[in-house]
Order: structure tokens, then C-alpha cells, then sequence
């Protein structure tokens, strides 16, 4: 498990984004076909864009979304 702690939510935009997964799975490396993601590999290589408000923006909707999802009542 690799945790990242942040006081802002555009990092978990640029690290839920499909280009840092891309860069996951291109750098990181593997154990048989699966891939392991290493941060001394994928996350400090990682370029991170500078924090703007869009990306804020998105990262608040992300958490929102996921939050919500987390708590939905599955029983029928």
C-alpha cells in the first residue's frame, strides 16, 4: 500500500488521471505480469503540473463522487 498525504485535492487529480497511470505501468515495475507501483520509480519521476484552481476543482469532484459511492446502500 503506498499512501500520499496532501493538503490539496488537484493531487489526487494528477494521480487518478489515466496519464499518471500510463506512467505506472510504463515505469514501475512488475512482478510476473503484474504490475507494482514503486514511488521511487513512477511517483517521483512522475511530472506533476503545478496546482491551478481547475484542478482543485476536479479533485473535490472526485473525492465528492468517490465519497459517495463508498456509502451507498447496496441491499435490495
Amino acid at each position: 500500500m503506498v499512501v500520499f498525504a496532501s493538503d490539496g485535492y488537484s493531487v489526487q487529480a494528477v494521480l487518478s488521471s489515466s496519464l499518471h497511470q500510463i506512467w505506472a505501468i510504463t515505469y514501475g515495475s512488475g512482478m510476473r505480469n503484474d504490475p507494482r507501483y514503486t514511488p521511487s520509480d513512477v511517483f517521483e519521476t512522475f511530472p506533476r503540473p503545478e496546482s491551478t484552481d481547475f484542478l482543485e476543482e476536479i479533485g473535490r469532484v472526485l473525492d465528492g463522487e468517490r465519497r459517495e459511492i463508498g456509502t451507498v446502500n447496496l441491499t435490495v
